[in-house]
């Protein structure tokens, strides 16, 4: 019974683990690393036999304790004994306690899974494959050149058959970043140094949103016109919008962040797009711009990630 409960315990593992990995984020240090090796078989192995040997040998020993006809008898001491009627209602009480407790962790946990699972993240992961990409700066040494190879790397992905869309973003949901900066607005109050907070900024390409499977909900994307030499443009996300201009349209407002000491650090509000739960499941959207990669700063475009939405399974164009 013991080896046949460790060998049911190691199937569950192996599924269990399986299920677990799927919904963890690539990101996960050394997500590699996780599975059902030789250690965890040969530990099971000896626990699988510890509780055989303990679950026969206490009874045995305590017969062995016996005279014979008493040990036959249903009615013998063990079960007439005030002592051990009272251990044995000690252990009982125990082990439902014990089983409660873990029944109502599972509960919890499930519960919380569940909702998990039903949350709406704000975009759409399938069907969507993603690369991470660094440019070595001897090679490409200004906003220029890398800019240059993004452009050659988003024509050469989109001429793929298997590909419905592709993009690059600094920054992918539930994965890392984003870099947060203090602004101003043409038409809202001055906010004191002392009392400014950072939002979040994202440089994406042309045809992000369409490829993460986000919401266009009012204005315009950007598109290959939004370049280095064109006025800046900004689309924000519902949150900001809520936040900052509830009961007035943000469409045409400038912002200006506070460390863009360029010639003109002024960005045009041209969108809205729905929120995206960036930093967890569990936590709200925050609010958010997001800007043409052409027209972010330099230090933010070394390393980019590559969104393609496939018209396949995404694993064979990762081939």
């Amino acid at each position: 019974l013991s080896l046949s409960g460790g060998a049911l315990g190691i199937i569950l593992a192996f599924a269990g683990t399986d299920l677990l990995l799927s919904f963890a984020p690539a990101a996960t240090p050394r997500l590699a690393e996780v599975g059902v090796d030789q250690r965890v078989l040969i530990f099971s192995l000896c626990v699988s036999l510890l509780c055989g040997l303990a679950s026969g040998l206490l009874p045995a020993i305590h017969l062995r304790r016996l005279r014979p006809a008493v040990a036959l008898n249903s009615a013998g001491r063990w079960s007439s004994g005030g002592e051990r009627k009272r251990l044995r209602h000690l252990l009982v009480v125990a082990e439902l306690a014990l089983s409660m407790t873990l029944l109502v962790g599972a509960g919890l946990i499930t519960q919380t899974f569940w909702r998990l699972v039903s949350v709406d993240p704000g975009f759409r992961s399938e069907g969507v494959l993603t690369a991470g990409i660094r440019l070595p700066q001897a090679e490409y040494p200004d906003v220029t050149t890398v800019s240059a190879f993004h452009d050659e790397l988003l024509e050469k992905v989109r001429a793929l058959p298997q590909v419905g869309s592709a993009a690059l973003a600094r920054f992918l949901p539930l994965s890392d970043g984003p870099w947060t900066f203090s602004f101003d607005c043409d038409d809202l109050p001055l906010v004191p140094d002392g009392e400014r907070l950072a939002y979040a900024y994202m440089p994406v390409s042309t045809d992000y949103f369409r490829t993460a499977g986000m919401s266009l909900l009012r204005g315009r994307s950007f598109t290959a016109a939004d370049d280095a030499d064109a006025p800046k443009v900004l689309v924000i996300n519902e949150a900001m919008k809520q936040q900052f201009w509830p009961d007035d349209d943000p469409l045409g407002a400038r912002i200006r962040f506070e460390v863009d000491n360029s010639a003109d650090p002024w960005r045009e509000i041209v969108g809205i797009v729905n929120d995206v739960r960036h930093d967890g499941l569990h936590l709200d959207a925050r609010p958010a711009f997001y800007g043409p990669g052409q027209q972010a700063f330099d230090y933010l475009l070394d390393r980019v990630k590559l969104v393609v939405r496939t018209n396949s399974e995404p694993q064979q164009l990762s081939q």
